[in-house]
């Protein structure tokens, strides 16, 4: 019906379809704010609830997901997959408190989809995510805001404990194509182009075969939980070398959804 983080909302369209209640994501609060949405809605009776799961994601997930459980009568089944989510993000937190020191990691957001390099994230999304596993986010030290390009130069000089790069399966080839309905192969042979562009096999994490891939989508969705959980495998490898990101993922889909269980490939290591 015509969303947008910047407030661009079809209210016609809304309007029509009569709503008990707007659900948005939090990000968009400040730009539905500045474009009158809200008080557009509010004059109407609509409530609007805000979620989420990308700005402070290891804080703001769980209780999202329970507080959509509440206004949708839906509570049993949200508190059941919150409990779970806490105690997966629990496990992570307690192995993680004693580790020294915190390993530096950068985060190459969508690696492949521009020219340029490298896209990353700060505190939030993906950052947030490296950041709830007690490891230091680069990005988060480098950008002013919550997402922006920094120089491959800077990185190196950084020395990245691990370099990471998310992807999704899309049109855009040079993207690294994790997903559903892919085969390693194919994930395998695009990570190393994307290891043989100009300058990164000069990132310590790289020489040192520790880069890796993750499934691009988990930075904004209640099952952030999963990324995490590969982050930290991939992060501090030997504290997580019994941890199943796989398995967490198929328990989800099997226990708190009616999706199907679909063959996957959400992550990829250069030491394979």
């Amino acid at each position: 019906m015509g969303f947008s983080d910047k407030g661009n909302v079809d209210l016609e369209s809304v309007i029509a379809r009569q709503p008990d209640l707007m659900i948005a994501q939090l990000r968009a609060r400040p730009a539905l704010m500045e474009s009158g949405v809200i008080d557009k809605l509010s004059a109407l009776h609509v409530p609007v609830l805000f979620v989420d799961y990308e700005i402070a994601p290891a804080k703001d997930t769980a209780p999202s997901i329970d507080l959509l459980g509440k206004v949708l009568n839906r509570e049993s089944q949200a508190k059941a997959f919150t409990d779970y989510y806490r105690q997966q993000l629990q496990s992570i937190r307690q192995k993680t408190a004693t580790i020294t020191p915190k390993a530096n990691v950068f985060v190459e957001a969508l690696a492949g989809n521009s020219d340029a390099c490298c896209f990353t994230h700060g505190h939030s999304g993906w950052g947030g995510l490296v950041e709830a596993g007690r490891a230091n986010n680069i990005g988060s030290q480098l950008l002013p805001g919550a997402s922006g390009f920094v120089s491959l130069e800077k990185i190196i000089s950084m020395k990245p404990d691990a370099w990471i790069m998310t992807g999704s399966k899309r049109g855009n080839s040079q993207v690294l194509p994790l997903g559903y309905a892919v085969k390693p192969e194919a994930v395998k042979a695009q990570a190393q182009t994307l290891l043989a562009r100009p300058g990164v096999s000069q990132i310590p994490a790289v020489q040192e075969k520790r880069a890796y891939g993750v499934y691009r989508h988990f930075y904004n969705h209640p099952w952030n939980i999963v990324g995490m959980e590969y982050l930290a495998k991939d992060i501090y490898p030997q504290a997580f070398g019994d941890l199943n990101p796989d398995e967490t993922y198929h328990y989800i889909v099997r226990h708190f959804t009616d999706l199907p269980d679909q063959p996957f490939v959400f992550s990829w290591q250069q030491s394979e």
